[in-house]
Formats: structure tokens, C-alpha cells, sequence
């Protein structure tokens, strides 16, 4: 029906459009034969008021046509009456014909919008179309692989029965291996209690061992040390009557050359063998030691290795040295030098350093004295403040 009522809209259009551009040709052509009259009767009046410039003489020789021309204004003048009548008409259905022309421009905005709606509508029945189209096709192939499915539980299903029939075989059978590891779980557990038993004699017995040999461990180790010790006291021991024979057997020459020189040590300081010793009144750094011997023209007191005996002097229990030791933090290599600039001592990360090697990248080296004869070497921080030895030559008279 809709689409019956917008044929039959158009169809009205058409005539409607049709009558418009008919009238709108008579309005022109009636204003065409208007121009045209008025044309011819202002070039009337024009010839008439030309002719009563021109004179006299030119009158009798136009009287004719003015008259002829006088007779037709009359009848123009009616015809012209007569066309601005039809012009009025004219012009009445002119407005006749834009009011409907409007009437029919809204009429047609109107359809067009409801043409708008439809092809929207349209549009949309033809996506709802295309959904429901897809949406067959997905459930068709949901069906196809629910039916699948459906095929796969029924095998499975047959599978799960027969595996419920071995299930409760097995079932049988392990109801009867459970009643059996149950009589053996309750000698096991007896078992069980047998062996914690023993092992807690056997932990009490192991515990008594360990004491044991902590025990003897330990006097393992002070046996050790008692062997060390005495091992290095022998070694002194030898080591001084080396020295002493040699002293002995040199004495006479060094009496003769002391004798000769008359070397000796200056104000303040004391002689030890052939060199002169100062003890520090003072504690301080061993860059401050060192400095302060140099200053005085000496060093400190410089020791080759651990068993070298030097004078103590006073009761100070530790003394700065001439020794430090220093770690390069990019190859890891250590070095123990003096401060004479010789090197005592070197080596590589899987070197053994010494005993008495500290971690810090620089340290400095003191004796103690409350070890025996001063030959057990310390490491600390070069900051410490311990009293210091400065060594020099003994001086002519």
C-alpha cells in the first residue's frame, strides 16, 4: 500500500510540474506581447513629439502617418488593457502555482525523509538479514560438531564402562593387597620401633664420639703447636749459635776496625751490633714514623724476615716497622716491600701469603714484643698509633 501511495505521489508530481511549466510559458509569452506594445507606443509618442519639433514643412508630409498612427492608439490601448488584465490573471495563478509549488517542495521533502527511513530500515532488515544468515551457519556448525561430540562421548562412554569393569577387578584385587600390606605395615611399624631405639643408642654413641674427637682434635692441634713452636725455637736456637760463631770468629776484626774508626752512635741513641736504635717518646701513624725518622737522616727499623733479632728498647709492647704490604685491586698481585724500596716479598691471587697478611689493599707491618724475641710480624691499618724504632749508621769521630 505504501508503495502504491508513493507511485501515485509521483504521478501527481509529474502533472503538477507539467501544468507549472505551462503557465509559466504563457506568463512569458503575454510579457513579450506587453514589452512589445509598450515598444510601439513610446516610438509613437516619440514620432509625435519629433514631428512638433520638426515645423511646418515637414508636417504635411507626416500628418498621414500620424493620423494612421492616432486611429491604432485607441485600439492598442485596448489591447494593451486587455493584456495587463490577462497579465493580472497571469500573475494570480502565478502565485496560485508558487504556493502549491511549495506545498509540493515540502511534500516532497516530507517523502524524502521517508525515503531516508526506508533505506535506513531497509538497511537494517538487510543486516539483520546477513546476521541471521551467519548466525544459521554458526549454529548448523555447532550442530555438526555437537552431533561430533555427541559420537565421541558415546565411544568414550563405552571406553569408561569397560574401564570401570577392569577398575573393580583391580578393586578386588587391591582390597586383598591392602589387607596384606596392612599385616605387613604392623610389622614394619614393630620393626620401626626396634630401629628408633637403636638408632637413638646409636645417636648417644655418636654424640659421645664427637665430644671424643673434638677432644682430641683440640689436643691435636696444641700438640701441633707445641711442635711448632719448638720447632722454631730449635731453629733459633741454631740460627743464634751460627750467628754467634760467625760473631766470635769476626770479633777480632771488628774490634780492630772499631778501634780504628772509633764509630759511634749519636747523642740519645744506642748501639746494637753495627748499627744505632732510637725508641719514639710518642705514638703515631707509620707514615708519620717514617717520616720523622727520615727526618733525623735514618729509617725505621728495617727487619729481612721474621727471625732477624733487633733490640727492644724500653718496655713498649708494639713497634712500628720499615715494612708494608700492598694489593693492585686490577691484577690481585700482592707485594711485601720496605722503605729502603726493596722487595721482600710477592705474589699472585693463588699465592699463599703470608700468615700475618691482612685484607686491607695497604697495610703496615709492627712487632709485638709480648711474643718471644720479637720475631712474630702483625699487619694492621698504616692509622694505628704505635711507637716506632728509627735505625741509622753509626757516625765518626
Amino acid at each position: 500500500m505504501e508503495a502504491n501511495e508513493y507511485m501515485n505521489s509521483l504521478s501527481n508530481r509529474t502533472m503538477e510540474r507539467r501544468r507549472c511549466s505551462l503557465g509559466r510559458a504563457k506568463v512569458y509569452q503575454l510579457i513579450g506581447v506587453c514589452f512589445v506594445l509598450l515598444c510601439i507606443t513610446q516610438s509613437a509618442f516619440n514620432v509625435y513629439l519629433w514631428h512638433e519639433s520638426v515645423g511646418i514643412s515637414k508636417s504635411m508630409n507626416a500628418s498621414a502617418c500620424n493620423v494612421t498612427l492616432l486611429e491604432e492608439v485607441p485600439a492598442l490601448h485596448s489591447e494593451t488593457e486587455q493584456y495587463l488584465k490577462q497579465i493580472d490573471k497571469l500573475f494570480q495563478e502565478k502565485s496560485e502555482l508558487l504556493e502549491k509549488n511549495k506545498q509540493l517542495h515540502r511534500y516532497q521533502a516530507s517523502l524524502n525523509e521517508t525515503n531516508k527511513l526506508l533505506e535506513q530500515e531497509k538497511d537494517q532488515l538487510f543486516n539483520e538479514k546477513r546476521e541471521l544468515l551467519q548466525n544459521k551457519d554458526k549454529l548448523e556448525n555447532e550442530t555438526k560438531k555437537y552431533l561430533q561430540e555427541k559420537k565421541l562421548l558415546s565411544e568414550e562412554k563405552n571406553k569408561l564402562k569397560l574401564e570401570k569393569n577392569l577398575l573393580f577387578q583391580w578393586c578386588k584385587q587391591l582390597k586383598q593387597q591392602k589387607d596384606e600390606m596392612a599385616k605387613s605395615k604392623n610389622e614394619l611399624v614393630q620393626n620401626k620401633l626396634e630401629l628408633e631405639k637403636e638408632k637413638n643408642e646409636l645417636l648417644q654413641e655418636n654424640k659421645q664420639l664427637k665430644q671424643q674427637n673434638c677432644n682430641l682434635y683440640q689436643e691435636k692441634w696444641k700438640l701441633q703447636e707445641e711442635k711448632d713452636l719448638l720447632e722454631r725455637r730449635n731453629k733459633e736456637l741454631e740460627d743464634k749459635i751460627v750467628e754467634k760463631e760467625k760473631l766470635i770468629s769476626e770479633l777480632p776484626a771488628i774490634i780492630n776496625t772499631v778501634e780504628a774508626n772509633k764509630l759511634r752512635c749519636p747523642p740519645g741513641w744506642q748501639r746494637f751490633m753495627s748499627s744505632c736504635y732510637q725508641l719514639s717518646a710518642e705514638a703515631n701513624t707509620w707514615m708519620y714514623a717514617k717520616q720523622n725518622c727520615e727526618s733525623k737522616g735514618a729509617q725505621l727499623m728495617m727487619l729481612n724476615d721474621e727471625t732477624e733479632q733487633r733490640p727492644f728498647l724500653g718496655g713498649v709492647l708494639k713497634i712500628w716497622i720499615g715494612l708494608y704490604g700492598k694489593i693492585q685491586n686490577n691484577t690481585l698481585i700482592w707485594y711485601l716491600m720496605g722503605v729502603d724500596g726493596r722487595l721482600l716479598r710477592s705474589g699472585g691471587p693463588n699465592t699463599r701469603k703470608p700468615q700475618f697478611w691482612t685484607s686491607f689493599s695497604q697495610s703496615c707491618v709492627y712487632i709485638d714484643h709480648s711474643l718471644p724475641c720479637m720475631k712474630s710480624w702483625s699487619m694492621g691499618t698504616c692509622m694505628e698509633k704505635f711507637y716506632w724504632i728509627c735505625e741509622t749508621d753509626p757516625i765518626g769521630t
